[in-house]
């Protein structure tokens, strides 16, 4: 039986951003002061970049590594 691969639909930017948020979200979200410095968006727009990112990556059918992690990112109430 051939094992059926699963290319990963998320650059490493977009995967250190779900990462970044899923370390984060016990605690509320990243800090605020933390997101500019590492990723050049402001809060407001790297929180919609989060979600957007997950929303598109589950359309093209992600991994099952790359779904449970959006998944999980947009279940966070505080991506919501």
């Amino acid at each position: 039986m051939t094992e059926r691969v699963h290319p990963s639909v998320l650059d490493d930017f977009d995967r250190r951003m779900l990462e970044f948020m899923v370390l984060w979200e016990p605690y509320g979200g990243p800090p605020r002061d933390e997101i500019y410095p590492r990723f050049g968006l402001w809060p407001d727009a790297w929180f919609l970049r989060v979600r957007q990112v997950a929303l598109h990556a589950l359309y093209l059918h992600p991994s099952p590594e790359d779904a449970v992690l959006c998944r999980y990112v947009l279940n966070s109430a505080v991506v919501q």
